[in-house]
């Protein structure tokens, strides 16, 4: 079984603490609730660990409350998803599931059903027993649905998501907007008039901002050209750049 810790350092770097919590299984996330208590999300191995969020009060090291709002599926996917953070909830999407929630110390609750282009499978396809699971995914790519939401975070007026489906042309992203319900998809960020990118990755913070870390070689070549001229520091081994917004 896959075995987690949490590690806490000094601003030096020197190792002050490990917790262990390798009954739990894979730690994947990880977010502070307030001062004193974590939000912790696992990947679960063992059926006698059906909860997979978990919160940890941190003075006295106790997990005081376990949830999972979505049914158990055959097969885990193991991709990493984020904990998003809005109007004092964390909000929590993942794979084979269209379903957002939000989290907070008392409960667990449906926010919002997400539908992109009618391509959700149907209710209970991750979990049925008539086929095997890489006959499961052979049927989801075969229909074509859309089933993923790894990616989910929420502004004053926009949410913003990534998307999966059963091919890389059924990937992407969406926006709607709360005011009119306007949505729309699409497949590319433009960081500037020279450079778009489809990033895998997007890091929402506290603040309700989002990260984006770029690999510096990708802004070399033709398209990073005015980037990289604005920073001349800047080389292909450098580390990734972060580009840091913020919903509106």
């Amino acid at each position: 079984m896959a075995k987690s810790s949490i590690l806490t350092y000094d601003r030096n770097g020197n190792l002050m603490d490990r917790f262990n919590m390798n009954e739990l299984g894979m730690l994947w996330d990880i977010s502070w609730l307030d001062e004193s208590r974590l939000l912790l999300r696992t990947v679960g191995e063992r059926e006698d660990i059906p909860d997979l969020i978990h919160l940890l009060d941190w003075r006295t090291r106790e997990i005081v409350k376990n949830f999972y709002p979505i049914e158990r599926s055959r097969g885990n996917i193991l991709l990493q998803t984020h904990f998003a953070h809005y109007d004092n909830k964390y909000l929590f999407s993942t794979y084979k599931t269209m379903d957002v929630y939000e989290l907070d110390e008392d409960s667990c609750l449906l926010r919002y059903t997400i539908d992109i282009g009618g391509k959700t499978p149907p209710k209970g396809f991750w979990q049925q027993e008539r086929m095997d699971y890489l006959s499961i995914l052979d049927e989801y790519r075969s229909h074509e649905y859309i089933g993923h939401l790894p990616i989910f975070m929420e502004g004053d007026q926009f949410l913003l998501m990534r998307y999966e489906g059963g091919s890389e042309e059924l990937e992407g992203y969406a926006w709607v907007n709360k005011q009119d319900g306007k949505s729309g998809i699409f497949q590319e960020f433009q960081f500037e008039e020279s450079f778009k990118w489809k990033p895998y990755y997007i890091f929402p913070q506290l603040d309700e901002s989002i990260i984006i870390p770029i690999p510096a070689y990708l802004l070399f070549g033709k398209e990073g050209n005015t980037i990289t001229q604005r920073y001349p520091k800047l080389h292909e081994e450098s580390n990734p750049v972060l580009f840091i917004g913020k919903l509106r």
